[in-house]
C-alpha cells in the first residue's frame, strides 16, 4: 500500500453532534466494507476532544478511483454538512514516499540546491 487519504475533522457543528456522530460511522463502515474486500487496509480512527483523524491506506490508483465515486463524493459532501474542518488529504506512503523523495532530491541536486 503506498498510498493514505487522511481524513480531519475539528468538532461538530452545533446543533448536529448526532448527524456528525452518523456520518463517521458511515465513513467507517465504507472504508470497511472496503478493507474487507480487500480493496484498502483496515482504516484507523484517531480522536481527541474536539477533533480527530481517520487514515487508510491502499493503492494509489485504488484511492484515485474511489475518491471520484459518486457514493465517496456524497459523503464527503455530508461531513461537510456536520463537522467544522472536514476533509481529506492524501499522502504518499511505502516505496512510492521513498521514490517520491528521490524525485525531490534529484531536483535540488538539479537546482544545486543539494
Amino acid at each position: 500500500m503506498d498510498y493514505a487519504l487522511v481524513f480531519k475533522w475539528t468538532r461538530p457543528i452545533a446543533g448536529r453532534e448526532a448527524k456528525a456522530l452518523e456520518v463517521l460511522a458511515d465513513l467507517r463502515m465504507y472504508f470497511g466494507k472496503l478493507s474487507a474486500e480487500g480493496t484498502v487496509d483496515e482504516p484507523i480512527v484517531l480522536m481527541q476532544i474536539n477533533d480527530g483523524m481517520m487514515i487508510v491506506r491502499g493503492d494509489m490508483k485504488v484511492l484515485s478511483d474511489i475518491i471520484n465515486r459518486d457514493d465517496f463524493i456524497t459523503l464527503m459532501d455530508k461531513g461537510l454538512f456536520v463537522a467544522e474542518g472536514f476533509r481529506f488529504e492524501t499522502f504518499f506512503t511505502g516505496e512510492l514516499m521513498e521514490h517520491r523523495l528521490g524525485l525531490y532530491a534529484e531536483a535540488g541536486k538539479e537546482l544545486a540546491y543539494f
